[in-house]
């Protein structure tokens, strides 16, 4: 768990330090409420800023987050995977990792534009001198690394989290536009929060602070990792493969205890695969749902071909099972992360009301949809022509806005649709068009803003290869229509596991069949045997079990027509947020797409 906060602070010493101090036990007191163990805190003044700096340590990840040399101090929210060895390969010798990031302050206030084309997301590097002079702060080039600038008249602001905010005396006010648009796209696009005078850091954002003020500059690498190269497509393949064993390899540097998730999908496979074929050692691989669910069935078989232990974790990222608990959990999900996450995981994010540990390290297979055509496959047409740039950008609109778009009151329809065009265009930036647009948006917005937003979510130290340049070149060199059938993914498989290869996905056709074929017998019996277990789903969410065999171990209509119906009557009728995005009459009869969406507009205000 991290929390950090800078601020312009006074320029009386006495009146600043006070501030410092009543800022830094508001943030304890905050982060007490969400969390079981007292954070370390650090508090410190520099070139006319404060910062407060709270960390909850990850269990297993074993490199500070704030290291210090005899030059420099480098704080670093999330952590640059690859930072050792692109220090290593820049100086020629081995760096230690407990005292990377002071150099890697310095090397890229030296050449800041060399170094972000080679350095993976995510990460927020904030580093100064030990003797005092300016602070610098750099994001990566995808601009993943979470942190949000405030300014409003003479007041500045920078955070990680915008619940932070809130010891400063600053009041979030939303901003309805913006709230309409993420209950239509299901994200905040572009650099937008949902609130007055706060926004993301743009991608490859520096930052220099003194006492005289704020220089701002951006190093753009994200063209590099979009230019088109004379590969191959065997060649293309080998690098995407490389890219993601490299950053496993430089980030298993970091920790002593690690979990991979695996599911009946592609891009976990692929990096448990690649875990696996590198010799990378972790404890175990993981599955979330009920052992009836294919998911879990098709991972079970996967595990059996390794040598890895595999445990199923049957009631993770279920909802509460209570009114009281569903509220408490949005509203915790809200103080941290203000409704930049996924809007499904709020009512999961504190399941039983307890407090949060600091987490742990959680290798994913999130963001191979980089590279697997994602919106070609929902929105594109079929065939293997590239089209119209116009043409593509109508038929991604169609998929975004239904049947959202209709809800929203009549007066926001138009701009909303404007704020769509413009995140959409971002790809004509780069002279990308045709399928290529579709794969930019999933990168430039989907990836960057909806990922991340979910990703930061998670109070532990989550492992992305996915992320990593190379594969995201990779990715760009291939035909765009290639992408759709996922040949990265099935390519890392066969070359790190090529057992793996004849168990189907989840998305085969044949995967609802073959489990069938290999579980009958044993899904029988686990029912009949298993008995308590079954008891204790059905006590907490009765008929709101979904037992088709999905991914997901619950229907989520269901959900919010039984425990989850006071909490949405109660926002239909006392709403004011709501009430200002919505038709509040039209909401009662048609339910947007995700009925969560109607409790978080009701508890951000109130939680804020």
């Amino acid at each position: 768990m991290q929390t950090f906060l800078m601020w312009r602070s006074g320029r009386i010493a006495e009146e600043a330090e006070r501030e410092l101090q009543r800022v830094a036990r508001g943030l304890v007191s905050d982060c007490g409420r969400l969390f079981a163990d007292p954070p370390r805190v650090t508090a410190m003044r520099q070139a006319g800023c404060s910062i407060v700096y709270l960390e909850i340590p990850v269990e297993g990840f074993r490199t500070p987050h704030l290291q210090r040399d005899e030059r420099d101090w480098a704080l670093c929210l999330d952590f640059p995977a690859d930072a050792c060895e692109l220090l290593e390969a820049e100086g020629g010798r081995p760096v230690e990792p407990s005292h990377c990031l002071p150099r890697l302050g310095r090397a890229l206030a030296a050449e800041p534009d060399r170094l972000l084309e080679r350095l993976a997301p995510p990460f927020v590097l904030i580093s100064g001198g030990v003797d005092g002079g300016p602070i610098r702060v750099q994001n990566d080039g995808l601009g993943f690394g979470q942190i949000l600038e405030y300014k409003s008249g003479d007041r500045w602001a920078l955070t990680n989290r915008p619940y932070s905010l809130k010891a400063l005396e600053i009041t979030l006010r939303p901003v309805p536009l913006q709230w309409a648009t993420r209950s239509v796209l299901g994200w905040f696009p572009l650099e937008q929060t949902g609130f007055e005078d706060l926004h993301v850091l743009e991608p490859a954002t520096r930052l220099v602070i003194d006492e005289k003020g704020l220089a701002q500059s951006r190093h753009p690498v994200l063209d590099r990792w979009l230019a088109r190269e004379d590969w191959s497509v065997e060649e293309t393949l080998e690098r995407a493969a490389s890219a993601v064993e490299r950053h496993l390899r430089a980030a298993s540097r970091h920790w002593s205890r690690a979990v991979c998730g695996l599911t009946g999908g592609l891009d976990s496979r692929a990096v448990a695969a690649a875990i696996i074929g590198c010799g990378i050692r972790i404890d175990h691989l993981r599955t979330h749902g009920l052992p009836s669910n294919r998911e879990v069935i098709i991972a079970r078989h996967l595990a059996k071909l390794s040598t890895l232990p595999h445990r199923v974790e049957q009631n993770r990222a279920l909802p509460p099972g209570r009114p009281a608990l569903l509220r408490k959990s949005i509203e915790d999900a809200l103080r941290w992360q203000c409704g930049l996450m996924e809007v499904k995981a709020h009512k999961s994010f504190n399941l039983d009301g307890k407090r949060l540990g600091g987490g742990r390290v959680n290798i994913m297979g999130k963001h191979g949809e980089i590279g697997r055509g994602y919106y070609q496959r929902r929105a594109g047409p079929a065939g293997r022509g590239n089209g119209s740039a116009a043409d593509w950008e109508e038929r991604l609109l169609a998929h975004l806005t239904q049947p959202s778009l209709s809800l929203l009151r009549p007066e926001l329809r138009e701009p909303v649709l404007q704020d769509l065009r413009r995140a959409i265009g971002r790809a004509g930036e780069y002279g990308l068009v045709g399928r290529d647009q579709l794969d930019f948006f999933y990168l430039n917005e989907r990836t960057r803003r909806w990922a991340a937003g979910t990703i930061h979510s998670q109070p532990g130290k989550v492992i992305t290869p996915f992320l990593d340049p190379g594969y995201i070149q990779a990715a760009f060199n291939l035909e765009a229509a290639s992408r759709a059938a996922s040949p990265f993914q099935r390519h890392i498989v066969s070359r790190n596991m090529p057992a793996w290869s004849a168990i189907p996905y989840l998305s085969d056709s044949a995967a609802k069949e073959w489990c069938k074929q290999h579980t009958s017998r044993w899904r029988r019996e686990w029912w009949r045997l298993a008995g308590g277990a079954r008891r204790f789903f059905d006590r907490r969410l009765g008929k709101y079990l979904d037992s088709s065999g999905h991914r997901y171990a619950f229907d989520n209509t269901r959900y919010w027509s039984s425990v989850g119906q006071a909490l949405v009557e109660e926002a239909l009728s006392r709403g004011e947020l709501l009430n200002q995005v919505f038709q509040r009459e039209k909401v009662r009869v048609t339910r947007p797409r995700e009925p969560d969406l109607l409790a978080v507009l009701l508890l951000v205000e109130q939680v804020l």
